[in-house]
């Protein structure tokens, strides 16, 4: 999960671009997820509900959100 979540976070930053993690997770992976990004400079998460499930989404911090 922490690879994935590093991969995501760099794909992020060289593009701009949000990313989703379509995969279904567990509150515990989504934990996972959000603290392996709290440490990545420019990179926010977020938790969304799509379809009744719940996603996390990367994308890029505005100055300050960090």
């Amino acid at each position: 999960m922490r690879d994935l979540a590093s991969r995501l976070a760099e794909k992020v930053l060289r593009t701009g671009d949000a990313e989703l993690i379509r995969k279904e997770l567990n509150s515990y992976e989504r934990r996972i997820v959000h603290v392996e990004i709290a440490d990545v400079d420019g990179v926010s998460t977020d938790t969304v509900e799509i379809d009744g499930d719940r996603k996390v989404r990367l994308y890029l911090s505005q100055a300050g959100e960090e």
